[in-house]
């Protein structure tokens, strides 16, 4: 529920624009479709695998980490997207449906891959969030 809430946000800010080839999105959760982008880059959002932390005391409060990944053809490109959607993705204070989120910040600029087995480079960025479900 973390990643549709925020993807649903990200879609509404201006770089995401970037990853879109007319009405298909190129920002995926979770995992990308086989052959749902060709050679275009695109980009897909992860949690952590250990999932969101629970306080006893504070059952509504979760801190969790979420990974970015932007994959492209170009080094520049990709590096370059990167950064664009995390500061799309940095949010300090911002009120969703069905969440608050009170931070929620890279831990590191974008990290680079090696070439994949499509011939692509792959850039990934981590992210600390804490929120408050609703």
């Amino acid at each position: 529920m973390i990643l549709e809430s925020i993807a649903e946000y990200i879609f509404s800010q201006a770089n995401v624009v970037k990853f879109k080839t007319g009405n298909s999105p190129r920002l995926f959760l979770y995992e990308k479709p086989l052959g749902a982008v060709g050679d275009e880059p695109y980009a897909l959002l992860l949690t952590d695998i250990q999932g969101a932390s629970i306080d006893e005391e504070l059952p509504d409060y979760h801190k969790s980490r979420i990974q970015l990944i932007v994959s492209s053809d170009d080094h520049d490109e990709g590096y370059r997207l990167a950064l664009d959607l995390s500061k799309d993705m940095t949010i300090h204070g911002l009120d969703l449906e069905d969440m608050h989120i009170y931070k929620c910040v890279p831990l590191n600029l974008p990290i680079r891959f090696r070439r994949n087995e499509q011939n692509r480079i792959e850039f990934s960025v981590n992210f600390n969030i804490i929120l408050r479900k609703r």
